[in-house]
């Protein structure tokens, strides 16, 4: 859990090590079938990934700028297409069963027929608002356990961030922070491979069609656990590839980066 994450060399490292840790917890899980092992197999596993995660962030964190992003800066969270894997949105969806929070789940109801059939730019023209975004605050309603996809993005320069939105069809770049970006997509990725290894649904989703399906299926985490293919609707790919240079990041929500990054991320990919 401690490992040091240098974007040069560590990210495979990442892959290989969170792959070996999401597969022996499912392993767990399954010689817990009878008990409550398979319906708590989403909670158990992304408690492990988000910890790892947290690591990662830290250090990629530790030197040099820190990204612009802060509460009420919710840029993003406009026109972005996020996506994450089930059981991400299925931890999501059971922090959001409370009486009380029945207007939000009527809102990612109501987004997710929205974007149902828009394309990622049309989205983006659009600037659909994440349903999970507290729009007077400018933050997010489950920031403890938001997408990995989410806690990549970290812009160098907030400007950028607004100029990219206000501009939707034109590619402005935006500053971002690579090693936090590849970082947690390696994460991803390591996830994604231990659900395929496992035969679980280990395609990317788009959040808020995945996050109505978690709450609007009875014994959905179960029944994923035990795999079922309960997100079909939502998925925008299908499985995840072996880890390879054309294979090890997970994709991101349109990161949109300088020339000088897309270098040192392919360099980053070939692990020099």
């Amino acid at each position: 859990m401690s490992e040091r994450f240098h974007i040069a060399g560590g990210a495979d490292q990442v892959v290989q090590s969170v792959l070996e840790t999401a597969t022996a917890l499912i392993a767990e899980s399954r010689a817990q079938a009878d008990g409550p092992g398979l319906a708590a197999l989403p909670t158990t596993l992304m408690a492990e990934v988000r910890a790892r995660s947290m690591t990662l962030q830290e250090q990629a964190l530790a030197s040099g700028r820190r990204p612009a992003c802060r509460e009420g800066c919710a840029w993003c969270c406009y026109g972005t297409r996020v996506e994450l894997v089930a059981p991400e949105a299925l931890v999501i969806a059971a922090s959001l069963t409370a009486p009380d929070q029945e207007a939000l789940r009527t809102r990612i109801r109501e987004t997710a027929r929205r974007v149902q059939s828009m394309s990622a730019a049309d989205r983006h023209r659009e600037r659909i608002a994440c349903p999970l975004l507290d729009q007077e605050r400018g933050s997010c309603r489950v920031y403890a356990v938001r997408p990995l996809a989410c806690r990549g993005l970290g812009s160098m320069n907030s400007e950028a961030c607004a100029d990219a939105l206000a501009h939707s069809d034109e590619d402005r770049p935006i500053p971002k922070h690579l090693p936090l970006l590849v970082s947690q997509s390696a994460v991803a990725t390591g996830m994604r491979l231990a659900l395929g290894r496992a035969g679980l649904d280990e395609r990317l989703l788009e959040a808020s069609a995945a996050i109505d399906i978690a709450l609007s299926h009875r014994h959905a985490a179960q029944r994923w656990a035990g795999g079922e293919k309960l997100f079909g609707p939502a998925a925008t790919t299908t499985r995840a590839g072996p880890v390879g240079a054309a294979a090890r990041f997970g994709p991101m929500p349109s990161p949109v980066i300088t020339r000088n990054q897309r270098k040192a991320l392919r360099r980053a990919q070939r692990g020099r």
